[in-house]
């Protein structure tokens, strides 16, 4: 189960594995387990997600500046309305 689950992650180009930069530490990540049920509570779809594990950085060691490209509800009003007018 677990084989298929990497396997379509690879098959499906959800990430790239790519060299550590010289003087550079990777982040390491973590596998997390879910259980789709379907209304009757039978076992659906075992799915894997791989995620990261940031809290392991230090800032001025192994970042500078933090990004977080978040749109507000707000704003994607604001931008449909002004391409409709």
């Amino acid at each position: 189960m677990l084989n298929e689950e990497l396997q379509n992650l690879i098959d499906n180009d959800v990430y790239e594995i790519i060299p550590v930069p010289a003087g550079m530490k990777p982040i390491t990540s973590k596998a997390v387990f879910q259980v789709k049920s379907d209304a009757n509570g039978d076992v659906e779809q075992f799915k894997l997600q791989i995620v990261a594990r940031g809290f392991t950085q230090k800032k001025g060691t192994d970042y500078e500046d933090t990004f977080s490209p978040v749109a507000n509800l707000e704003s994607i009003w604001i931008i449909c309305a002004l391409a409709a007018k």
